[in-house]
């Protein structure tokens, strides 16, 4: 597979959507943030990105999360890109975005903090006809896509990938993020 293109497909059955949606709700959540310090990162919040996180910690009781999505990711690599990930995944972050929520276009690996990132994946949590907009596009130089709406589907993509969050206008879309990276960055 070439490193523009992605994989969206079902991952997660309801259950497990039900289960991680209950983790996730039972961490305390913040103001979605970008990376960047000072006022310019406080003006680049408000523009760029307005959706509620929360971080799933590791811990007993998201034990089994952290290995479906780690085993996820390792399916996926080894059977499409094939990237060295020797460093490790990332601890889970929850994501809700509320009426107007949006996280404009961008990439997963940009600054040095995470510029190991390799690879992304966005798993679906709420049911496509629970909410409207919130499309979420990845651009690519083979093609700009849409990934699954359908709730359970995990979309795996290189973190180098442009994309974006459109906004919600109706209802509320949740959705987890994870990231691997590798000990060297993406050429």
């Amino acid at each position: 597979m070439h490193i523009h293109n992605f994989f969206t497909g079902p991952a997660f059955t309801p259950e497990e959507c039900d289960d991680a949606l209950d983790l996730a709700l039972s961490y305390n959540s913040n103001a979605g943030q970008v990376i960047g310090k000072g006022k310019r990162a406080t003006v680049r919040n408000r523009l760029h990105r307005n959706c509620q996180t929360a971080w799933i910690n590791r811990e007993e009781k998201s034990h089994w999360l952290y290995e479906k999505v780690q085993q996820l990711f390792h399916d996926c690599n080894d059977n499409t890109f094939k990237f060295d990930l020797d460093g490790g995944m990332e601890n889970i972050q929850f994501l809700d975005y509320p009426v107007g929520g949006f996280f404009n276009r961008h990439v997963d690996n940009g600054s040095d903090a995470v510029a190991r990132r390799k690879l992304t994946m966005i798993v679906q949590l709420t049911e496509p006809r629970k909410y409207i907009g919130g499309k979420l596009r990845i651009e690519s130089m083979i093609a700009d896509k849409y990934a699954s709406k359908e709730r359970g589907s995990a979309t795996v993509f290189p973190s180098h990938l442009w994309h974006k969050a459109h906004p919600i206008w109706l209802g509320r879309r949740r959705a987890l993020v994870a990231w691997y990276s590798g000990e060297r960055t993406l050429r």
